[in-house]
């Protein structure tokens, strides 16, 4: 080989190698801009809440969620499914109790978190609820498993007595297994049982005078106050039970003789935690019965009236119930209608008690 063709090849050779590097340069900061973090491999998640009716405590609706946040645990599995047992030693150290929350675009947006995790090879388990907590506080979510606390992620609830500060509670259907499988798509639905209360006039009552409504109370002794919520199986237990009552102030709503009665408290709810099958209740209406009298001084006259009916009722997950409260002379009567929170202004079910 001449002189000439050695020059020619190292020429070449060098030519090449330079080329290398620069793809190999090029090919670096392409995958600093697309981190494994960030990129197609990345854990991604999207959520979902069926129609939610307002209420004046926290509305578990999509737009709500978007202010609040949800919290996430993840755990690895390697080659094997998720099993919830403590015994089988799996925690949430992929994520625990990690905070995902909506980041607007316009008229879009994306649910991020940070910070970013890819999906590794082996299998991962989500599981998630809504609103999101730190936990610690003395009604609402007051406790969350920690990353080294096995089997199913649970969460403690407390029930606050003041209905204007109930929490609404959701848990998203576990999502169980998963191999790089891009975005994690949560589907939320209630956890709680919820109650709202209409009120009307039985027809025993003088038409020319006005019934106006004071406040209702809601008490039972065989209801939990507090529990433990099961993030994988979507149960609740570790029940705590508690006489509380819970009051809702609506003066001043004048009551009807007629249809369906008036709505308490412009589409306020009451929030409890499911029952283990029907628990006693107590529901103590008060009101004002006026009438006129042109004989009296103001040309009527007002007297007060506290009436309390008792009844045995069950209050299953995820449902809404209709109390319609029908005042008489002398007592009340109490028409429940039930159906899936969702579907909560159709295909009521009327129950007589």
């Amino acid at each position: 080989m001449n002189n000439q063709h050695r020059s020619r090849t190292r020429f070449i050779t060098c030519y090449m190698l330079a080329l290398l590097a620069v793809f190999s340069l090029g090919s670096c900061a392409q995958s600093d801009v697309t981190d494994p973090g960030v990129g197609d491999r990345a854990v991604s998640f999207g959520a979902y809440v069926g129609t939610a009716v307002g209420s004046r405590a926290f509305v578990a609706d999509i737009a709500a969620m978007k202010q609040t946040g949800f919290g996430v645990f993840a755990s690895s599995t390697g080659n094997n499914d998720f099993n919830p047992d403590p015994s089988a030693g799996f925690t949430p150290e992929f994520m625990c109790n990690q905070l995902v929350e909506w980041s607007a675009s316009g008229n879009d947006g994306v649910w991020k978190y940070d910070p970013v995790k890819s999906w590794p090879t082996t299998k991962l388990s989500f599981f998630a609820y809504a609103p999101y907590s730190a936990g610690g506080g003395k009604t609402g979510i007051v406790g969350l498993s920690g990353p080294q606390d096995p089997g199913s992620p649970k969460l403690t609830f407390r029930m606050d007595s003041d209905v204007d500060a109930q929490t609404d509670l959701l848990l998203a259907d576990a999502s169980l297994n998963l191999v790089n499988s891009g975005k994690v798509q949560f589907v939320f639905r209630h956890a709680l049982s919820r109650i709202g209360f209409s009120c009307a006039v039985d027809k025993g009552v003088d038409p020319d005078s006005r019934v106006t409504l004071k406040g209702i109370t809601f008490r039972s002794s065989e209801l939990a106050v507090a529990g433990e919520l099961d993030l994988c199986a979507g149960r609740w237990g570790n029940l705590v039970k508690g006489d509380m009552a819970y009051s809702l102030s609506v003066a001043g709503s004048d009551l009807i003789a007629t249809g369906d009665g008036l709505s308490i408290a412009d589409g306020k709810y009451l929030m409890l935690i499911p029952s283990e099958g029907e628990v006693p209740v107590e529901i103590t209406v008060d009101y004002d019965v006026t009438t006129a009298d042109g004989r009296l001084d103001g040309g009527s006259i007002t007297v007060a009236n506290s009436l309390t009916t008792r009844f045995d009722h069950s209050f299953e997950f995820g449902k809404a119930y209709s109390f319609t409260l029908r005042v008489g002379l002398d007592d009340v009567s109490v028409e429940v209608g039930v159906a899936d929170w969702e579907n909560v202004d159709h295909d009521w079910l009327p129950i007589e008690k």
